[in-house]
Protein backbone atom coordinates (compact mmCIF):
# COMPACT_ATOMS: atom_id res chain seq x y z
CA UNK A 1 0.00 0.00 0.00
CA UNK A 2 2.85 2.38 0.47
CA UNK A 3 4.01 2.20 -3.74
CA UNK A 4 1.36 4.32 -5.06
CA UNK A 5 1.61 6.81 -2.08
CA UNK A 6 5.60 7.27 -2.76
CA UNK A 7 5.19 6.82 -6.75
CA UNK A 8 2.67 9.81 -6.01
CA UNK A 9 5.23 11.55 -4.10
CA UNK A 10 7.74 11.30 -6.61
CA UNK A 11 5.55 12.56 -8.89
CA UNK A 12 4.99 15.74 -7.00
CA UNK A 13 8.67 16.13 -6.33
CA UNK A 14 9.32 15.90 -10.00
CA UNK A 15 7.07 19.08 -10.86
CA UNK A 16 8.02 20.79 -8.27
CA UNK A 17 11.63 20.29 -9.26
CA UNK A 18 10.37 21.51 -12.83
CA UNK A 19 8.55 24.60 -11.62
CA UNK A 20 12.25 25.38 -9.50
CA UNK A 21 13.72 24.86 -12.85
CA UNK A 22 11.68 26.86 -14.82
CA UNK A 23 12.12 30.12 -12.24
CA UNK A 24 15.84 29.09 -12.03
CA UNK A 25 16.17 29.80 -15.54
CA UNK A 26 14.08 32.90 -15.55
CA UNK A 27 15.96 34.68 -12.79
CA UNK A 28 19.00 33.49 -14.64
CA UNK A 29 17.29 35.25 -17.48
CA UNK A 30 16.53 38.10 -15.47
CA UNK A 31 19.99 38.93 -14.32
CA UNK A 32 21.64 38.76 -17.75
CA UNK A 33 18.97 41.45 -18.47
CA UNK A 34 20.26 42.79 -15.69
CA UNK A 35 23.70 42.73 -16.58
CA UNK A 36 22.64 44.30 -19.89
CA UNK A 37 20.81 47.43 -18.79
CA UNK A 38 23.57 47.93 -16.21
CA UNK A 39 26.12 48.00 -19.31
CA UNK A 40 23.94 50.97 -21.03
CA UNK A 41 23.32 52.25 -17.57
CA UNK A 42 19.78 51.73 -17.06
CA UNK A 43 20.05 49.38 -14.08
CA UNK A 44 22.71 49.79 -10.95
CA UNK A 45 25.20 47.87 -9.44
CA UNK A 46 23.18 46.91 -6.68
CA UNK A 47 20.16 45.62 -9.12
CA UNK A 48 22.64 43.20 -10.58
CA UNK A 49 23.64 41.67 -7.58
CA UNK A 50 20.16 41.59 -5.87
CA UNK A 51 19.51 39.73 -9.64
CA UNK A 52 22.51 37.90 -8.91
CA UNK A 53 21.59 36.39 -5.31
CA UNK A 54 17.76 36.22 -6.66
CA UNK A 55 19.23 33.94 -9.65
CA UNK A 56 21.88 32.01 -7.08
CA UNK A 57 18.56 31.17 -4.32
CA UNK A 58 16.33 29.98 -7.33
CA UNK A 59 19.12 27.54 -8.63
CA UNK A 60 19.84 26.24 -4.96
CA UNK A 61 16.61 26.15 -4.85
CA UNK A 62 15.95 23.81 -7.99
CA UNK A 63 19.34 21.55 -6.80
CA UNK A 64 17.35 21.15 -3.70
CA UNK A 65 13.92 19.82 -5.45
CA UNK A 66 15.57 17.38 -7.88
CA UNK A 67 17.86 15.99 -4.94
CA UNK A 68 14.58 15.42 -3.26
CA UNK A 69 13.42 13.62 -6.42
CA UNK A 70 16.53 11.36 -5.93
CA UNK A 71 15.73 10.94 -2.78
CA UNK A 72 12.25 9.56 -2.98
CA UNK A 73 13.20 7.60 -5.84
CA UNK A 74 15.88 6.00 -3.84
CA UNK A 75 13.20 5.81 -0.65
CA UNK A 76 11.04 3.80 -3.18
CA UNK A 77 13.47 1.26 -4.17
CA UNK A 78 14.30 0.71 -0.72
CA UNK A 79 10.62 0.33 0.12
CA UNK A 80 10.11 -2.57 -2.70
CA UNK A 81 13.22 -4.08 -1.48
CA UNK A 82 11.75 -4.23 1.71
CA UNK A 83 8.21 -5.31 0.78
CA UNK A 84 9.69 -8.01 -1.12
CA UNK A 85 11.80 -9.15 2.40
CA UNK A 86 9.05 -9.19 4.05
CA UNK A 87 6.87 -11.31 2.13
CA UNK A 88 9.86 -14.11 2.33
CA UNK A 89 9.70 -13.90 5.85
CA UNK A 90 5.87 -14.40 5.96
CA UNK A 91 6.43 -17.27 3.83
CA UNK A 92 9.52 -18.69 6.16
CA UNK A 93 6.55 -18.18 8.86
CA UNK A 94 4.18 -19.95 8.13
CA UNK A 95 6.32 -22.78 7.14
CA UNK A 96 7.50 -22.49 11.31
CA UNK A 97 3.80 -22.23 11.94
CA UNK A 98 2.72 -25.87 10.30
CA UNK A 99 6.06 -27.08 12.05
CA UNK A 100 5.01 -25.26 15.61
CA UNK A 101 1.87 -26.81 14.82
CA UNK A 102 3.19 -30.25 15.12
CA UNK A 103 5.75 -29.64 18.14
CA UNK A 104 2.54 -28.79 20.01
CA UNK A 105 0.84 -31.56 19.75
CA UNK A 106 3.47 -33.77 20.54
CA UNK A 107 4.21 -31.22 23.28
CA UNK A 108 0.73 -31.80 24.47
CA UNK A 109 1.24 -35.48 24.56
CA UNK A 110 4.45 -35.52 26.70
CA UNK A 111 2.91 -33.05 29.46
CA UNK A 112 0.09 -35.66 29.78
CA UNK A 113 2.94 -38.00 30.59
CA UNK A 114 4.56 -34.92 32.95
CA UNK A 115 1.96 -34.49 34.72
CA UNK A 116 2.01 -38.16 36.08
CA UNK A 117 5.45 -38.25 36.81
CA UNK A 118 4.92 -34.50 38.33
CA UNK A 119 2.34 -36.08 41.00
CA UNK A 120 5.01 -38.65 41.73
CA UNK A 121 7.34 -36.04 42.34
CA UNK A 122 5.41 -33.99 44.44
CA UNK A 123 4.74 -36.90 46.58
CA UNK A 124 8.14 -37.41 46.74
CA UNK A 125 8.53 -33.94 47.81
CA UNK A 126 6.77 -33.97 50.87
CA UNK A 127 8.41 -37.06 51.98
CA UNK A 128 12.15 -35.06 51.28
CA UNK A 129 10.37 -31.97 53.23
CA UNK A 130 9.65 -34.53 56.08
CA UNK A 131 13.19 -35.47 55.82
CA UNK A 132 14.88 -32.26 55.63
CA UNK A 133 12.77 -30.47 58.68
CA UNK A 134 14.40 -33.48 60.95
CA UNK A 135 17.87 -32.81 59.44
CA UNK A 136 17.36 -29.33 60.33
CA UNK A 137 16.05 -29.72 63.71
CA UNK A 138 19.44 -32.44 64.16
CA UNK A 139 21.66 -29.47 62.20
CA UNK A 140 20.32 -26.87 64.71
CA UNK A 141 21.10 -29.53 68.01
CA UNK A 142 24.65 -29.81 66.75
CA UNK A 143 25.39 -26.12 66.58
CA UNK A 144 23.85 -25.23 70.05
CA UNK A 145 26.46 -27.64 71.12
CA UNK A 146 29.41 -26.23 68.83
CA UNK A 147 28.40 -22.76 70.38
CA UNK A 148 28.31 -24.01 73.63
CA UNK A 149 31.66 -26.17 73.50
CA UNK A 150 33.26 -22.32 71.79
CA UNK A 151 31.98 -20.41 74.65
CA UNK A 152 33.41 -23.00 77.32
CA UNK A 153 36.67 -23.10 75.43
CA UNK A 154 36.64 -18.79 75.25
CA UNK A 155 36.42 -19.21 78.77
CA UNK A 156 38.55 -21.39 79.68
CA UNK A 157 41.48 -19.42 77.46
CA UNK A 158 40.41 -15.94 79.20
CA UNK A 159 41.15 -17.87 82.55
CA UNK A 160 44.11 -19.25 81.16
CA UNK A 161 45.80 -16.49 79.78
CA UNK A 162 44.25 -14.20 82.96
CA UNK A 163 46.68 -16.88 85.23
CA UNK A 164 49.37 -16.46 83.00
CA UNK A 165 49.58 -12.78 82.94
CA UNK A 166 49.11 -12.89 86.98
CA UNK A 167 51.97 -15.26 87.25
CA UNK A 168 53.83 -13.46 84.89
CA UNK A 169 53.54 -10.16 86.86
CA UNK A 170 54.15 -11.88 90.43
CA UNK A 171 57.73 -13.85 88.71
CA UNK A 172 58.38 -9.88 87.30
CA UNK A 173 57.63 -8.40 90.73
CA UNK A 174 59.32 -11.01 92.43
CA UNK A 175 62.95 -10.92 90.21
CA UNK A 176 62.27 -6.88 90.98
CA UNK A 177 62.40 -7.12 94.35
CA UNK A 178 64.85 -9.77 94.57
CA UNK A 179 67.67 -7.55 92.65
CA UNK A 180 66.42 -4.61 94.68
CA UNK A 181 67.20 -6.94 98.16
CA UNK A 182 70.56 -8.44 95.96
CA UNK A 183 71.34 -4.49 95.23
CA UNK A 184 70.71 -4.05 99.63
CA UNK A 185 72.66 -6.59 100.95
CA UNK A 186 75.81 -5.63 99.24
CA UNK A 187 75.95 -2.92 101.53
CA UNK A 188 74.88 -5.36 104.61
CA UNK A 189 77.38 -7.38 106.77
CA UNK A 190 76.64 -10.91 107.97
CA UNK A 191 75.32 -9.24 111.35
CA UNK A 192 73.02 -7.37 109.49
CA UNK A 193 74.90 -4.06 109.73
CA UNK A 194 74.82 -1.49 107.07
CA UNK A 195 78.04 -0.57 105.08
CA UNK A 196 78.35 3.14 103.93
CA UNK A 197 79.24 1.90 100.13
CA UNK A 198 82.27 5.01 100.73
CA UNK A 199 84.74 6.49 102.40
CA UNK A 200 84.20 9.81 103.61
CA UNK A 201 83.06 12.29 106.12
CA UNK A 202 78.98 11.87 107.83
CA UNK A 203 77.78 15.16 106.98
CA UNK A 204 74.25 14.04 108.00
CA UNK A 205 72.18 12.01 109.74
CA UNK A 206 68.64 11.15 110.38
CA UNK A 207 68.34 7.88 111.90
CA UNK A 208 67.20 7.40 115.51
CA UNK A 209 66.56 4.54 117.17
CA UNK A 210 63.04 3.16 118.12
CA UNK A 211 61.69 6.01 115.60
CA UNK A 212 60.43 6.06 112.08
CA UNK A 213 62.15 7.38 108.71
CA UNK A 214 60.42 7.83 105.53
CA UNK A 215 61.54 5.84 102.52
CA UNK A 216 62.09 9.04 100.30
CA UNK A 217 64.39 10.78 102.89
CA UNK A 218 68.31 9.48 103.38
CA UNK A 219 69.49 7.85 106.50
CA UNK A 220 72.56 9.70 106.30
CA UNK A 221 74.50 12.03 103.31
CA UNK A 222 78.36 11.10 103.72
CA UNK A 223 80.82 13.34 101.71
CA UNK A 224 83.05 10.58 100.20
CA UNK A 225 86.80 11.87 98.95
CA UNK A 226 86.13 9.69 95.85
CA UNK A 227 84.71 10.25 92.70
CA UNK A 228 81.45 11.73 93.17
CA UNK A 229 78.12 10.48 90.98
CA UNK A 230 74.99 11.71 89.67
CA UNK A 231 71.62 9.35 90.16
CA UNK A 232 69.19 9.94 87.86
CA UNK A 233 65.75 7.87 87.05
CA UNK A 234 64.40 7.42 83.22
CA UNK A 235 61.23 5.52 81.60
CA UNK A 236 60.96 2.52 80.45
CA UNK A 237 60.80 3.60 76.56
CA UNK A 238 64.47 5.82 77.21
CA UNK A 239 66.38 3.05 79.09
CA UNK A 240 67.06 0.76 76.04
CA UNK A 241 68.77 3.80 73.88
CA UNK A 242 71.25 3.67 77.28
CA UNK A 243 74.41 2.51 77.69
CA UNK A 244 77.68 2.26 79.63
CA UNK A 245 79.93 5.29 78.28
CA UNK A 246 77.61 7.06 77.07
CA UNK A 247 77.79 10.89 77.44
CA UNK A 248 74.84 13.53 79.34
CA UNK A 249 75.11 16.68 79.11
CA UNK A 250 74.53 17.97 83.08
CA UNK A 251 73.98 21.62 84.10
CA UNK A 252 73.78 22.31 87.96
CA UNK A 253 70.98 25.06 88.24
CA UNK A 254 72.61 26.50 92.08
CA UNK A 255 76.08 27.00 90.20
CA UNK A 256 75.28 27.98 86.74
CA UNK A 257 77.60 25.20 85.60
CA UNK A 258 77.40 22.91 82.91
CA UNK A 259 79.62 19.90 81.96
CA UNK A 260 79.58 16.52 80.16
CA UNK A 261 79.48 13.42 82.45
CA UNK A 262 79.48 9.92 81.41
CA UNK A 263 76.98 6.91 82.21
CA UNK A 264 78.63 5.02 84.76
CA UNK A 265 75.62 2.31 85.17
CA UNK A 266 72.01 1.47 84.02
CA UNK A 267 69.91 -0.70 86.78
CA UNK A 268 67.90 -3.25 84.18
CA UNK A 269 65.48 -3.76 87.03
CA UNK A 270 62.22 -0.91 87.64
CA UNK A 271 61.46 0.60 91.07
CA UNK A 272 59.09 -1.49 92.01
CA UNK A 273 57.47 2.21 93.71
CA UNK A 274 58.01 4.57 90.43
CA UNK A 275 58.52 2.08 88.13
CA UNK A 276 61.80 3.40 86.81
CA UNK A 277 65.20 2.86 86.30
CA UNK A 278 67.87 4.37 87.75
CA UNK A 279 70.89 5.32 85.92
CA UNK A 280 74.12 6.50 87.88
CA UNK A 281 77.08 9.09 85.79
CA UNK A 282 80.48 9.64 87.18
CA UNK A 283 81.29 13.18 87.85
CA UNK A 284 84.57 14.32 86.09
CA UNK A 285 87.05 14.51 88.49
CA UNK A 286 88.04 18.18 87.15
CA UNK A 287 84.27 19.98 88.45
CA UNK A 288 84.93 21.65 91.35
CA UNK A 289 82.66 23.79 93.66
CA UNK A 290 80.22 19.96 94.07
CA UNK A 291 78.51 19.70 97.12
CA UNK A 292 76.68 16.53 98.24
CA UNK A 293 72.71 16.32 97.94
CA UNK A 294 72.76 19.28 95.04
CA UNK A 295 70.33 18.92 92.16
CA UNK A 296 71.40 18.50 88.71
CA UNK A 297 69.51 18.49 85.15
CA UNK A 298 70.52 15.72 83.31
CA UNK A 299 70.33 15.49 79.18
CA UNK A 300 71.12 12.40 77.15
CA UNK A 301 72.05 12.14 74.31
CA UNK A 302 69.83 9.52 72.60
CA UNK A 303 69.00 10.73 69.29
CA UNK A 304 70.46 13.50 66.74
CA UNK A 305 68.25 15.32 63.58
CA UNK A 306 70.50 17.15 61.26
CA UNK A 307 68.69 20.67 60.27
CA UNK A 308 65.96 20.17 62.30
CA UNK A 309 63.45 23.63 63.17
CA UNK A 310 63.62 23.99 66.94
CA UNK A 311 61.75 26.40 69.36
CA UNK A 312 61.47 27.38 72.63
CA UNK A 313 59.12 24.74 74.62
CA UNK A 314 58.17 27.66 76.97
CA UNK A 315 56.37 28.80 73.38
CA UNK A 316 54.36 25.60 73.32
CA UNK A 317 51.02 25.32 74.52
CA UNK A 318 48.71 22.00 74.93
CA UNK A 319 45.20 21.53 74.55
CA UNK A 320 43.99 17.74 74.94
CA UNK A 321 46.53 15.66 72.39
CA UNK A 322 46.97 19.24 70.54
CA UNK A 323 49.86 21.46 70.67
CA UNK A 324 50.27 24.74 69.14
CA UNK A 325 51.96 28.05 69.26
CA UNK A 326 50.92 31.62 68.67
CA UNK A 327 53.36 33.27 65.86
CA UNK A 328 53.31 37.02 65.23
CA UNK A 329 52.60 38.84 61.31
CA UNK A 330 52.87 42.23 61.41
CA UNK A 331 50.89 42.92 64.61
CA UNK A 332 48.28 40.17 65.17
CA UNK A 333 48.83 36.96 66.73
CA UNK A 334 47.94 33.54 64.70
CA UNK A 335 47.05 29.95 66.11
CA UNK A 336 49.65 27.48 64.62
CA UNK A 337 48.77 23.45 65.66
CA UNK A 338 52.36 21.75 65.55
CA UNK A 339 53.65 18.92 65.73
CA UNK A 340 56.85 17.94 67.94
CA UNK A 341 59.70 15.24 67.71
CA UNK A 342 62.69 15.49 69.88
CA UNK A 343 63.37 17.64 73.10
CA UNK A 344 66.48 19.39 74.37
CA UNK A 345 67.64 21.09 77.06
CA UNK A 346 65.12 24.14 76.58
CA UNK A 347 64.38 23.27 73.11
CA UNK A 348 61.88 21.25 71.11
CA UNK A 349 61.89 20.36 67.37
CA UNK A 350 58.97 21.18 65.56
CA UNK A 351 58.05 18.32 62.51
CA UNK A 352 55.45 19.81 61.46
CA UNK A 353 53.11 23.62 61.80
CA UNK A 354 56.00 25.73 61.04
CA UNK A 355 58.69 26.50 58.40
CA UNK A 356 61.29 28.68 60.36
CA UNK A 357 62.21 31.69 61.27
CA UNK A 358 58.79 32.57 62.60
CA UNK A 359 58.11 35.33 65.43
CA UNK A 360 56.84 33.36 68.40
CA UNK A 361 55.27 34.50 71.62
CA UNK A 362 56.81 33.12 74.40
CA UNK A 363 55.61 35.43 77.36
CA UNK A 364 51.95 35.59 78.33
CA UNK A 365 50.52 33.23 75.46
CA UNK A 366 48.48 31.55 77.44
CA UNK A 367 46.01 34.77 77.60
CA UNK A 368 46.54 35.46 73.51
CA UNK A 369 43.88 34.24 71.31
CA UNK A 370 43.81 33.81 67.44
CA UNK A 371 43.54 37.11 65.63
CA UNK A 372 44.33 39.21 68.45
CA UNK A 373 46.34 42.36 67.92
CA UNK A 374 50.04 42.50 69.87
CA UNK A 375 52.92 44.77 70.44
CA UNK A 376 56.44 43.22 70.55
CA UNK A 377 57.99 44.91 73.19
CA UNK A 378 61.05 42.93 73.92
CA UNK A 379 63.12 39.53 72.97
CA UNK A 380 64.30 38.83 69.60
CA UNK A 381 62.14 36.84 66.70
Amino acid sequence: QQTPVTAQNISVAEQQAAVAEQQAALAEKNLEDTKALLAIGAASQMEVDQAQTTASQARMAADQARTGVDQAKLGLEQADLQLNQLRAQLEQTQAQLVSSRAQIDQSRAQLTSSRAQVTQAKAQLVSSRAQIDQSKFQLSQLELQRDNAKVSVTQLENTRNSTLAQMEAGIESARSNVQQMENVLEDVDENGNVIAPIDGILVTFNATENNYIATTMPIAVIDGEGQMKITTSVSEALVPKLSTGDIADIYITSLNLSFTAPIRSVERAASAQTSLYTVTLAVPENVDGLLAGMFADVTFRTDRVEHAIVIPSEAILTSGSTEYVYTVVGSTAHYVEIVTGLTGTGVTEVLAGLNGGEALITVGQSYVKDGDPVRIVGGTA
